[in-house]
């Protein structure tokens, strides 16, 4: 038994300590800060969107591997044990997390009212500058050029209009 099987067997018990805890948020009995955590944590570890994104040598991987167990450890010192050792009972017996449809299509609204609201800012942004294209002669130039460098900036911005 190597690193793999102990790592494979940690995976596995986080897995399953997730799913009693997806069980466990659903229980009347839980509290609803133990709950709100819940949902939280739930959320972050499924989500394909991180705090920060996994590209980011190293600090991306980390994230993953310290917020999630610790807002999993976290969620279960909220929840009273009775609901916990029964929801661990179900989640042994259970194969997935439960499906829940009305989350998915929250989650999926949610994306959608922030993409559109994006859409909407830099829509509200192009049309206070009043035009969709940045203009190379509207940006600030230094004082510094003088008449023989601006004509020779206007010349290579008519070059470079003309090849694009």
């Amino acid at each position: 038994m190597g690193p793999m099987h102990s790592l494979r067997v940690a995976a596995q018990r986080l897995k399953r300590e997730m799913r009693a805890l997806a069980i466990a948020a659903r229980d009347p009995r839980t509290p609803l800060p133990a709950r709100a955590l819940a949902a939280f944590v739930l959320a972050y570890a499924l989500s394909p969107i991180d705090l920060i994104p996994d590209f980011v040598p190293v600090l991306g991987l980390i994230d993953d591997l310290v917020l999630v167990p610790l807002g999993l450890w976290l969620a279960l010192r909220l929840i009273p044990t009775v609901v916990m050792e029964e929801a661990r009972a179900q989640a042994r017996e259970a194969e997935s997390l439960p499906k829940n449809r009305r989350a998915c299509a929250i989650i999926l609204a949610l994306w959608l009212a922030g993409a559109a609201l994006c859409v909407w800012l830099l829509a509200d942004w192009i049309a206070a500058r009043g035009s969709a294209s940045v203009h190379v002669l509207d940006l600030p130039r230094p004082a510094a050029i003088d008449a023989l460098g601006e004509r020779r900036l206007h010349e290579f911005v008519e070059i470079a209009v003309e090849h694009v």
